[in-house]
């Protein structure tokens, strides 16, 4: 594990539940596709912001979704999902991910029943990492994260129990073992504050947020939202097709000051850390 790379932890509700279903298909190999929140060791310094793998401080796992034993075909060296089960877990991950926004589905777990104490993706057209990690990398580049995240659980030295060892692909798209994935209890720390909402979400924030947003609205300027990863809110005001403000919010808004930024010309320009108002609008439209 290099000190470049994340720290994963799994909250000890998802270790469980975890640990019972590759229990349950032993010695066959299993899945699961965990949620994740990324925590980045210097936070979004831009609106438009790619974050690597060597840019990430904590990857944090409070939730994973199993899928019912039907839909997937188990084998001693394989596992793969059956038609019909993206329909069958995408609501209920949307509907998680409604509530706890700081939610990702950035990666897939499953086992090496096989491997005891530590082990390694496979490769090939089918294998973990042309299989599984560089898709990963490339869906997760569509939202501003390039790495994908493979979790693969062998045994335990004594060959009863679980342990799970996180990989991940590094600016070269070069497979990175990240260390083992350390079970917490769910009052640690990083798990809260992957449950926490967005900006939005925050009583605080949305008594400022919201009245903002309708003034912006009724000055006739159409309004974009979005949750970013590490628990950040984006608002873009689109003011005309080469021009836009986009404002980042802090989970902790407004304890602490939004991020402003200003695109015209494709290039992006440091604005004031404050919401705006109409009077700055009218200056940069």
């Amino acid at each position: 594990m290099s000190p470049t790379t994340p720290r994963f932890l799994m909250g000890m509700r998802a270790w469980q539940e975890l640990c019972g279903e590759l229990d349950r298909v032993a010695p066959d190999e299993g899945l699961a596709v965990p949620l994740m929140s990324i925590e980045l060791r210097r936070g979004l310094a831009h609106p438009v912001q790619t974050m690597y793998l060597d840019q990430i401080k904590h990857v944090i796992i409070p939730r994973l979704f199993l899928l019912p034993g039907h839909l997937q075909d188990n084998s001693w060296a394989r596992v793969q999902a059956l038609a019909g089960s993206d329909e069958a877990l995408q609501t209920r991950i949307d509907r998680c991910l409604d509530i706890y926004p700081r939610l990702r589905p950035a990666g897939f777990i499953h086992s090496h029943p096989f491997a005891k104490a530590r082990t390694w993706p496979s490769s090939g057209p089918r294998g973990d990492i042309e299989g599984h990690l560089k898709p990963l990398m490339q869906r997760n580049g569509q939202s501003g994260l390039a790495t994908g995240f493979s979790l693969i659980a062998c045994r335990n030295r004594s060959g009863r129990g679980w342990k799970l060892q996180a990989f991940a692909l590094d600016r070269q798209a070069q497979v990175a073992d990240c260390g083992m994935v350390q079970p917490a209890p769910e009052g640690h720390p990083a798990l809260r504050r992957a449950l926490r909402g967005h900006a939005m979400q925050q009583q605080a924030g949305r008594k400022i947020i919201l009245p903002w947003l309708q003034h912006m609205k009724s000055s006739g300027l159409q309004v974009q939202t979005q949750s970013l990863f590490d628990g950040w809110l984006r608002c873009d005001l689109l003011l005309n097709e080469e021009r836009r403000i986009s404002v980042l919010l802090p989970a902790d808004f407004p304890r602490h000051s939004p991020r402003v930024y200003l695109r015209k010309r494709n290039r992006w320009e440091t604005g004031r850390s404050r919401l705006p108002e109409a009077q700055f609008i009218k200056e940069v439209a």
